[in-house]
């Protein structure tokens, strides 16, 4: 009897850690989109999503058509994101630069940190694609609200 006893707690301890005893990993998707500057693809960067609760961050590098496939799934919620340079080790895509750290030229260092970039993303099983269009520049100005920053887009001129 005290023989089967611990088989059974083997087995139960086994299945535990091959199972993980009932902890699941956080829910997490592959995000997909588009970044265009005046309509045309942005290409040679990269774009940046970083969740700053949980730490966590990623890059995933723009292809010919500024399309990008993030290279591992995102947990769910909300990030800040920015335009970088193209990360090493990416797929080469052909008629692109190599990669650099510096996004091109045309691209507004304002969207080179979540914090300035104006963009973000809000990832659900619901909402797995953020195309963004940085042809206007990122906002002149943040104010921080308590938890909550108020972006103000730039004024534009009146006519």
């Amino acid at each position: 009897m005290m023989v089967s006893s611990v088989r059974y707690s083997m087995v139960v301890a086994v299945s535990c850690l091959a199972l993980g005893c009932g902890k699941s990993d956080p829910p997490a998707e592959i995000v997909t989109g588009r970044v265009t500057y005046k309509g045309k693809p942005v290409v040679g960067a990269g774009i940046r999503f970083y969740e700053s609760r949980i730490g966590f961050g990623l890059v995933a590098n723009l292809d010919a058509d500024g399309r990008y496939v993030t290279p591992s799934p995102l947990p769910v919620g909300e990030y800040q994101v920015s335009i970088t340079g193209a990360q090493p080790g990416g797929p080469e895509i052909p008629g692109a630069p190599p990669p650099s750290p510096i996004p091109p030229a045309y691209v507004d260092e304002g969207y080179r940190d979540g914090s300035t970039s104006g963009l973000d993303a809000r990832v659900s099983s619901k909402s797995t694609t953020f195309d963004y269009d940085i042809s206007e520049g990122p906002p002149k100005e943040v104010i921080p609200a308590g938890r909550v920053l108020v972006r103000m887009a730039p004024e534009k001129p009146s006519k």
